[in-house]
């Protein structure tokens, strides 16, 4: 069994990194397996979604948030968590998008801009307000 934990907040990509290099099946879970897990379920439905091309929704991350939330009560516990799984998502799209307007609205261009910086300032609050 390995632990995988990030100081620098890219769990996500070292959790898909041991996942796809292991020969085993890998188990991932928080304290009581709804929230975070809830979160890293959405993230890797969303990128089968992406890398198939089929989506019945006109939002299909709500759609596919609501469906992993039926099969699992209080998966994605919290609007931060959820708002997680779309920089997640950027991160794995952002090499794709190649409008200037669209890089720079995404924030992809100047870190402090866009989705990105929005996403840094909401989660910069966030954290403080743990902390409280």
């Amino acid at each position: 069994m390995k632990d995988v934990r990030s100081n620098d907040g890219d769990f996500t990509t070292a959790t898909d990194t041991v996942s796809r290099l292991s020969p085993r099946p890998t188990v991932v879970h928080c304290l009581d397996g709804c929230g975070r897990s809830g979160t890293l379920v959405l993230i890797e439905a969303m990128l089968m979604q992406l890398l198939r091309g089929t989506s019945s929704s006109e939002y299909p991350v709500l759609t596919t948030a609501v469906f992993v939330r039926l099969q699992r009560h209080h998966a994605i516990a919290n609007y931060m968590q959820y708002v997680y799984v779309y920089r997640v998502l950027l991160h794995f799209i952002h090499p794709y998008v190649e409008s200037t307007w669209h890089r720079y609205s995404l924030g992809l261009l100047f870190p402090d801009s866009g989705f990105i910086g929005k996403f840094d300032e909401l989660a910069l609050n966030w954290a403080q307000k743990s902390l409280l």
